[in-house]
Order: C-alpha cells, then structure tokens, then sequence
C-alpha cells in the first residue's frame, strides 16, 4: 500500500511534468532526450575524429581538461537547441509531429525507460573507470552507448511494427561496432561478423513476418492489431484454415526474430562468441542493458498484440531449451566470458518460461526476475571488471584464475559469494524469489504438462547450483601453496560501491519483497489485457 501511494504521489508530478492525464504521457519529453542524445553522440563522433588541442586528426582521440569543458559547454548548447526545436512548429521539423503516431507513452514505458536510463549511467560510471583502469582513454564508447540508448528510448515507446523494427536495427548496428570496439583482436573482429551476418539473418526473419502481418491486416499499429485479432478469435478463425496458416507462420517469424536479439535457444549461438570477443565492459551492456530494453518490448507487444494467439508452445520450447543449454554449457566452461554467455542464456530461459505461461501472474514474475537479474549482473560485473593484476598486465579470462582470491580481498568476495547464490536460486536471496514465482505461475497454468516442466527445470536448476559452487571453491577453498595472482582495483569506489551494494540488495531483499511484487503489478496491469 505504501508503495502504491507513492505511486499515486509520483504520477500526479508526473502529470504535471508532463502535461498529460492519466492514461498517457507528452511525447515531447522523449523526443528530447532521444534528439538530445544523438546531437550528442554526433557531436562526440566529430570530436573523435578531429582533436582540438592540436588541430590534427586522430583515429583514437582523447580529451584534456580544456577540451572536456568545450564538450560540457557545447552539449550545454545542444541541450538549449533541443528544448527550443522541440517546442517549436518549423516547416522542417513538422514531419516529425507525424511520428507520433508511431511511438506512445504510459507507465510501463516510462518506468522502463528509466530503468534503462539508471542502467546506463551506472554502465557510463563502470565504463569510465575501466577507461582509466585499461589506459583506454577513447570518445568511441561512450559515444556509442549513448547512440544505444536513444535507440533504446525509441523502442521501448515504439506502438507501431514498422518504427519498432527501425528502432531494434537502430540499436542492432551499434551494437555490431561496439561487439568489434576491440579491433586488435582477432576474436573481436571474428565475433562482431558472425553477430553481424546472423543478426541481418534475423532482421530479415523478422521483416518477413511483419510484412506478412501488414499483407493479411492492412495495419501496423500495435492498437489496430490488437483490435483486428481480438474481432478474429471472437470469430474463431472462420475466415478459412489458410487465412489461419498464415497468420500462425507471421507470427513465428516475428517471436523468432526477437528470440534471437534475446539470445535464446535455438538462436543462442552468437552469444557466447561476441560476449567473449567484445571488451567486458561490452559484454555487460549487452548482459544488462540491452537485454532488460529488448525483453521489456518484447513482454509489452507479446501481451498487447500476440496473445490472442495460442502461442504458448512457441515459447515453451524455447524457454526449456534454453534453461537445458545454458545450464549444460556453462558446466563445461572455463573461459570467464562464455561461463557468462551460458548462464545469461539460462536466465532468459526463466524469463521465457514466466512468459509462455500467458498469465497475469507470469508476467509479474518476469518483471521481478528481470528487476533481480538486473542487479545480480550489476554486481557480476563490477566484481570482473575490479579484478585485475596490474604487475604482470594479465587479464582475467579464466574461472581458475580467482583460486584463493579470498585470501586477500575478503569483503568484496563475500559480496561476490552472495551474487552467485543469489543466481543459482539460494533463499532467501534476490534471486530466488524471480525463479521461485516462476515456477509458481507456471504450475498455476492451463496446461497438464507444466508439472513436467516444472520438475525438468527443478533438476536442471541444479545443475546450475553446482557450477556456481564451484566457482565459490575456487575463490575460497583452493591450494593454500598456490597464491592468488589478481587483487581487487580498491582505487576505483565505483566498482566496490556497485558490488556491495548489489550484494546487500540481494540479503535484504526479503524484508521488501512485498513492495518489489506490487511494483511489479503495477507494471503487469498496462500490458496484460483484462481478459487474463
């Protein structure tokens, strides 16, 4: 209750912000921080290329003192020229009014967006510091992350299949260069083509499906189809078996096209690849933000448009495989980066499975798990990117390299001790909760076979629970002769601050589970129709 009425409070400023009601948000405040955000990014682009202080051009440039308050001041500007154009009707900005038919706004989109807001300021914070740490001092990545997000804004307020499509491809290619930022490395370059001619094999899956939408509806419009789908399962799909055909193949299409962007089985190949090729400051953006924009999109147009199919069987399939996949992959791992390629695969088998169950309470289990996760990887990350061995310049890539790093880094290996109970399901961390209702919803089903489903995902889990375990082994009951070649970057507080913090969110997150769950209803009521 309390937190519903901080909700209250919180909409009624928003109201006010905003200028709107009760259903429906201002676009303008979007548009701006999306137009912002690449007047920005092209801006930095341009510093890139030509370095003020000595007026020649630099593949890599850096920025001094002087330069970095001529960026401050100039964004300054841009951010002035912005406010002003998007208040304004100039006969050359009057095409973009119609765009908003293609994009909308409500709570669901909003919290997300700030969600994924919050999540790149701290990926920014952690990208700076791993800057410094690594002597990587270069305007490419933020820059790019900053492209990222405004495409990010764009799809999380997408209401129509086209400008969702433009908007995921937006963000798809920047993140084919980011996945290649590390272009001395031939792993960098080999994972960013692989990523790059599957994705375009997915774009192309995934265009094939909206186009055959458009060919049977004569609409895009997320609200049009909603209406048109509802009029034909009221009619039970008299119109004819092929008429019916076709609209199960688009479909397919479309839900395979975002399976893969979520790196779900069978379209899991690319992960474990591009995550061990990309800089780990990269692979956390894919593991945290860009997952969390893809998913949360995915969960709205899921429940908005497509639920009127009887498409659970799409996603179960997936979900179970990947559950499996992840688990059995990253049991055999040794490599650092594709242990986590596996197991974020294995949390999005959970996330599908909350999904496939086409229920009110799934999708309030999916958002809470996602919500946990989010921060599971937070502190994931912080921990790898703070580990480091600056006298011999070696880089953590393997799970036997933290042998014995308890030893010496006591605090931040309890935090991370607790992060990897929490992910394998332990209560009562954070992370048991998400999986926990899942199961839940899932044994609440329609279907006579989710008891199978339930107790598959049980076995599999612990599988899990010993991968983790060992590598809670390694850092605390190794050799006593072998010595720890890695310590914790105790000069950076970014790192300790976002893993102790995650650590003690996941302990307490007990004594406000009830008001994290009613969050998450809140959340559910504007996707899932009243049917549910």
């Amino acid at each position: 209750m309390k937190l519903f009425l901080l909700n209250d409070i919180i909409n009624k400023y928003l109201e006010a912000f905003f200028d709107s009601n009760l259903y429906g948000l201002n676009l303008d405040f979007f548009q701006f921080l999306s137009y912002y955000l690449i007047l920005m990014s092209l801006f930095n682009s341009i510093i890139g290329v030509y370095d003020i202080n000595n007026g020649k051009s630099a593949h890599l440039a850096t920025l001094n003192s002087t330069n970095f308050s001529i960026n401050i001041l100039l964004q300054i500007v841009f951010c002035i020229l912005t406010i002003f154009f998007c208040n304004q009707d100039f006969f050359f900005l009057s095409s973009f009014q119609n765009l908003k038919s293609f994009f909308t706004v409500d709570y669901y989109i909003l919290w997300s967006s700030m969600i994924v807001s919050v999540s790149g300021i701290l990926i920014l914070c952690l990208s700076s510091t791993y800057i410094l740490q690594t002597r990587k001092d270069t305007l490419e990545l933020p820059t790019l992350f900053c492209f990222s997000i405004s495409f990010m804004f764009f799809l999380l307020s997408a209401n129509n299949l086209m400008s969702a499509f433009v908007s995921l491809e937006g963000l798809s290619f920047v993140l084919y260069v980011l996945s290649a930022l590390n272009f001395s490395s031939h792993l960098s370059i080999e994972a960013a083509v692989k990523y790059f001619c599957l994705g375009g094999l997915s774009s192309g899956i995934l265009l094939f499906g909206i186009s055959v939408i458009y060919g049977v509806s004569g609409t895009l419009n997320f609200l049009q189809l909603r209406r048109y789908f509802g009029w034909l399962s009221v009619q039970d799909f008299s119109l004819g078996g092929n008429f019916n055909l076709i609209l199960w193949i688009a479909t397919f299409f479309i839900i395979a096209g975002f399976l893969f962007k979520l790196s779900s089985y069978p379209f899991h190949y690319w992960t474990p690849d591009v995550y061990e090729g990309a800089p780990l400051i990269i692979t956390a953006f894919f593991a945290i933000v860009v997952k969390f924009t893809i998913f949360m999109f995915f969960l709205r147009i899921y429940n908005f448009v497509f639920l009127f199919f009887n498409t659970s069987f799409f996603l179960f399939i997936p979900a179970l495989g990947s559950i499996i996949i992840g688990s059995l992959g990253a049991l055999k791992q040794q490599k650092l980066k594709r242990f986590v390629a596996y197991t974020s695969i294995n949390q999005v088998g959970f996330l599908l499975l909350a999904l496939a169950n086409s229920s009110f309470y799934g999708n309030c289990a999916a958002i809470l798990h996602l919500l946990v996760y989010i921060v599971m990887s937070f502190g994931l990350f912080a921990f790898l990117l703070g580990v480091s061995n600056f006298f011999d310049e070696i880089s953590l890539s393997f799970l036997h390299d933290l042998k014995n790093f308890g030893q010496k880094n006591t605090t931040v290996s309890w935090a991370f001790t607790v992060i990897l109970f929490s992910m394998a399901g332990v209560p009562p961390l954070g992370g048991f909760f998400g999986k926990y209702l899942i199961l839940l919803s899932t044994l609440m089903g329609n279907y006579h076979s989710n008891i199978f489903i339930v107790i598959i995902v049980l076995l599999v889990n612990v599988i899990s629970t010993f991968y983790y375990i060992r590598i809670i082994k390694y850092i605390w009951f190794g050799s006593l002769e072998v010595k720890s070649l890695f310590f914790f970057y105790n000069e950076s507080m970014v790192f300790f601050f976002v893993l102790n913090l995650s650590a003690f969110f996941l302990i307490f997150t007990i004594f406000f589970i009830p008001q994290l769950i009613n969050f998450c209803i809140y959340l559910a009521k504007g996707i899932t129709p009243t049917f549910l």
